[in-house]
């Protein structure tokens, strides 16, 4: 089914029609004639080619690579989200790899798989895998990690001068004195 227009174009009605009416045009137009480049025949040329069908040739890896470095609570940015890494690998930089698949791969520096997440469609989201953090204990406070203690060594004489001495006194003083002003 073919509308013409002006004399030589056509419209087809279905993508199949139009590939029928195609592949036709190129086995008996096309192919048979001597081409101007090569000055072979197309049909003769691709029997010494060697093609393949397409189902049988090999694939290709079409994957996305980049690299992160991870931050110190675990995690990679990409597209806006956050996908968690083990913990062995906080700091560190770090491959990525997006497949047709929309998956994100993540790999050690040497390419070993740590980690796989789907890709996230939204925006500031999280991907965390629970295994990541296994093994990492309770924080510990600040307080707690101090490991020096500045003392001051009996009769060694400080870099600063002395406090001056004051009275000690009962606040019921201070009393006394709001109550005879007021």
């Amino acid at each position: 089914m073919c509308a013409e227009i002006s004399g030589r174009a056509c419209i087809f009605v279905t993508w199949k029609i139009s590939t029928r009416h195609s592949l036709a045009w190129l086995n008996t137009t096309a192919n048979p004639r001597v081409h101007g480049t090569t000055g072979e025949v197309p049909f003769m040329r691709l029997r010494s080619e060697g093609l393949q069908p397409a189902d049988k040739a090999l694939s290709y890896d079409t994957s996305m690579l980049t690299t992160r470095r991870s931050s110190k609570d675990c995690f990679i940015s990409y597209g806006g989200n956050l996908y968690s890494v083990p913990a062995a690998y906080a700091r560190k930089t770090l491959q990525v790899k997006i497949t047709e698949a929309e998956e994100l791969v993540i790999c050690s520096e040497v390419g070993h798989e740590l980690a796989c997440h789907r890709v996230l469609l939204g925006r500031q989201e999280r991907s965390v895998q629970a295994d990541h953090y296994r093994g990492l204990g309770t924080p510990v406070s600040r307080v707690e990690q101090a490991s020096a203690v500045q003392e001051v060594a009996p009769g060694s004489h400080s870099m600063f001068w002395d406090a001056p001495v004051v009275e000690v006194r009962s606040l019921s003083i201070y009393d006394q004195v709001f109550q005879e002003v007021s």
